[in-house]
């Protein structure tokens, strides 16, 4: 895509267009002025936007360029930064907040992790991560039904499971999803069927290690839950 410019001469002729579609200052394309590097002049006669060859090789790319300038004495000074690394970010400039002894400190709380690195490079003697979050689900099995909503294990390793006061019967087992949408009964690999036979009511139970291989998993009484809607909780940790 081509950008085209057109400035009007103006009263003392110093901006006009030249045939091949360059911006030149001064009477007429072949002048004393006439630059086909330069694109625009300000008043004085400097240039506003010159063409810079963007090739570091043999090559030649001449291209109309924007700088990225920073203050300095004696006049501006291109910001630091290169090709592969992009622009330079010096953590001992950042504000005290976001430092630790002049280099970057990060914290993720919301994810429950945290980076905090210590004095010297960063390693796997100095890097300390605290990646351990906790989340409580509700698994609820309607009244009249055995089977509870689904609880989505994403990012979890391990769970435990609070039986509510209504629970009603004394054991569960577990269907499982890879999709939430199709569910099986949980086996192990001899092709027993994973189960709780001794649960009771306002109890809290370690749930089997298997279920941290699915994404999701409901509950399935082994009694039809009569009293009311049973919801049981769900600790999960990462």
């Amino acid at each position: 895509m081509t950008l085209s410019v057109s400035l009007p001469e103006d009263n003392g002729g110093r901006f006009f267009n030249g045939p091949d579609g360059k911006i030149f200052r001064g009477s007429n394309s072949s002048g004393d002025y006439a630059d086909t590097n330069v694109v625009l002049y300000d008043a004085s006669g400097s240039p506003l936007l010159t063409a810079v060859d963007m090739d570091t090789g043999a090559g030649v790319a001449n291209r109309a360029a924007v700088g990225l300038l920073l203050p300095a004495s004696g006049g501006p000074v291109v910001a630091p930064g290169d090709a592969t690394n992009g622009l330079k970010v010096q953590a001992a400039q950042l504000p005290t907040a976001l430092t630790a002894g002049g280099r970057l400190k990060m914290s993720l709380e919301e994810i429950g992790a945290s980076i905090d690195q210590g004095a010297g490079p960063v390693n796997a003697s100095t890097l300390r991560i605290n990646t351990v979050s906790y989340v409580v689900a509700t698994a609820t099995v309607p009244s009249g039904q055995a089977l509870s909503s689904a609880v989505a294990m994403i990012a979890y390793r391990e769970c435990a499971l609070v039986t509510p006061a209504t629970f009603d019967g004394s054991g569960i087992e577990f269907q499982v999803s890879d999709d939430n949408v199709t569910f099986y009964t949980l086996r192990t690999h001899t092709g027993a069927v994973v189960s709780m036979l001794t649960v009771i009511p306002s109890a809290a139970y370690d749930l089997p290690g298997e279920l941290a291989k699915w994404p999701f998993f409901c509950i399935h009484c082994h009694t039809t839950q009569t009293t009311t809607s049973t919801a049981f909780k769900v600790v999960m940790k990462s």
